[in-house]
């Protein structure tokens, strides 16, 4: 059985929203929308990469 193109619609809608919502919540919980992964890890050292990482699991960091 094929769902129906409303249906269809209505599921991509709700996933563009979901995806739409995570990239906020990433964009927040990074502090600089703009800042992607690669630009991270250049500009990053090893240490304050896991500090960043313990903060979002409650650990404090140093």
């Amino acid at each position: 059985m094929t769902a129906s193109p409303a249906i269809y619609q209505f599921r991509r809608q709700e996933l563009e929203r979901w995806i739409d919502n995570a990239i906020a919540l990433l964009d927040h919980l990074d502090g600089d929308p703009d800042l992607e992964d690669d630009d991270r890890e250049e500009t990053m050292d090893e240490d304050s990469h896991l500090c960043g990482r313990l903060k979002l699991i409650g650990v404090p960091s140093r």
